[in-house]
């Protein structure tokens, strides 16, 4: 980095008075620079070499500072890079207002940039310096939440003005491969996504119905053996109902498959909802050693931070968990280290005890010394996926016309558990009163004229008579009086 784009960095010492901070640490990056940072905070290469530095840099949330180096692919006045870079976020931020727009002359060919924006019911205020010699652009700056700005901002330009480039940190072994090393992946199946994978690697997958609603079922592997590898499912089949009353009394019990959709999905499983770290232990690992028996859980921790930047589902009761665990097993005789990331979700209708519940899956493994790089290159996938507008323009309509069918259907099964159960608990009436009638010696009968049922006579006789109020047994078809009549085995006309 020459010197007049080191000033630019460091020319935010001139226009923010930084402080005195303390509880700093120094980190030194794989990809050739350093910087110091508040000992709570992160560092995150992404898209293009973007770096950012923040307090929960996985959501890209609360204060950040970001340093991104450019080539323009030709000259162009520093102004108008800015002016790109608005356009840019407005698109990301439509409420994106711009405070002031100027050109320093502490640093000639710098611009700098003071903007408020919203983000996730926030609102952020910020900071762009954007200098430029030839080709070569230095953009950086910062935001932070605007009634933390004010607190921020010292810890935040003390990491900018600490920036230094390295080449001796430099490992190219540890880091995501050059965007040249990649190409662009889509959904075979419908056109739904986009995302960049590397060169080489078999790509399998894509959007899945295995619930009639999309699913994403994605599998990645540097070789054919799947030794370095990474895997998502989002959710990742089976899904679950939570057991209930109603599933019970047709017989659905805990660990029952239950298919509502008369066989057009696949299979349910009637589960009690396990978030996180415990779905991963009692319910994924036990799936995973079928394969590689030995593997094992070396570490594992909840991951809340990973929930912050999920939207809200309105009218519903959500319970969401988020987990991950560090893994080590066997892979065709290759010991691998990996990560299995999981988010789980039940959601609950109003009024209703019990719900449906699901997992998404991420897990990805390689040899112990490469599993920092699978890292870097799952974040790269992750930060390249792309939904196509208008595929979901598709989809939004399409779900529209199936949660109409889902509902008739959902009253039909309703209906079917009803009978059911009406059905099972008459049969199971009916073995009770005839076990106990075995066991107290005793007969129901029937009076064919006026249908009265007469519970629990004693029996022992081969025919029974009605005669006034008393029942009289005999043992040949013989009528006792001429006012008698002939009454009937309840049994019999079951049979019947």
């Amino acid at each position: 980095m020459n010197k007049k784009i080191k000033v630019a960095v460091l020319v935010f010492v001139f226009l923010i008075c930084a402080g005195s901070v303390s509880g700093f640490v120094t980190h030194k990056d794989p990809h050739g620079f350093s910087l110091h940072y508040p000992e709570d905070w992160g560092v995150r290469v992404i898209g293009r070499g973007c770096i950012v530095v923040g307090k929960d840099v996985e959501n890209m949330m609360g204060p950040m500072a970001w340093i991104w180096p450019v080539t323009l692919r030709q000259v162009a006045p520093t102004k108008n890079v800015v002016d790109s870079m608005v356009t840019i976020l407005k698109e990301s931020y439509p409420d994106l207002e711009i405070l002031s727009l100027r050109e320093l002359s502490t640093v000639q060919g710098t611009v700098a940039l003071k903007f408020i924006y919203s983000d996730r019911g926030t609102k952020y205020k910020g900071v762009l310096l954007c200098s430029r010699e030839g080709k070569r652009v230095m953009l950086s700056g910062f935001v932070s939440p605007l009634e933390t700005y004010a607190q921020s901002r010292a810890n935040l330009v003390r990491i900018l003005s600490s920036f230094k480039v390295d080449s001796t940190l430099r490992d190219a072994s540890r880091i995501v491969p050059l965007d040249d090393e990649f190409i662009t992946y889509k959904d075979p199946n419908e056109g739904a996504f986009t995302l960049e994978v590397p060169k080489g690697w078999k790509v399998e997958g894509g959007v899945v119905r295995p619930y009639i609603d999309a699913a994403v079922a994605l599998e990645m592997r540097k070789d054919k053996d799947g030794i370095t590898a990474i895997l998502y499912y989002a959710p990742l089949p089976p899904l679950f109902a939570e057991p209930n009353e109603t599933l019970s009394m047709a017989g659905f019990i805990e660990g029952s498959r239950y298919n509502p959709s008369y066989g057009a999905a696949q299979d349910m499983i009637v589960y009690h909802y396990l978030p996180g770290q415990s779905y991963i232990r009692e319910w994924l690992l036990p799936q995973i050693k079928q394969y590689y028996p030995d593997i094992r859980i070396l570490s594992s921790r909840d991951r809340p931070d990973l929930l912050k930047s999920l939207p809200q589902i309105p009218w519903f009761e959500i319970s969401q968990a988020c987990a991950e665990a560090e893994v080590e097993g066997t892979v065709k005789g290759t010991k691998v280290k990996g990560k299995i990331v999981v988010f789980t979700q039940l959601i609950r209708p109003p009024g209703m005890s019990s719900g449906l519940w699901q997992a998404n899956v991420l897990l990805y493994n390689a040899p112990s010394q490469k599993l920092e790089q699978l890292e870097a290159i799952a974040n790269k996938m992750n930060d390249t996926f792309r939904i196509d507008p208008a595929w979901a323009v598709r989809e939004a309509q399409e779900q529209i016309k199936r949660s109409q069918i889902i509902s008739r259907s959902a009253d039909e099964v309703a209906r079917i558990i009803r009978q059911t159960y009406e059905k099972r608990s008459a049969v199971m009436d009916e073995i009770s009163r005839k076990w106990s009638n075995a066991i107290l010696g005793k007969v129901d009968l029937v009076d064919s004229e006026t249908g009265e049922v007469n519970w629990g006579v004693p029996s022992g006789s081969n025919y029974y008579w009605k005669q006034g109020d008393l029942i009289i047994g005999t043992e040949i078809h013989e009528r006792p009086s001429i006012d008698s009549r002939l009454l009937t085995d309840l049994d019999e006309l079951i049979k019947d």
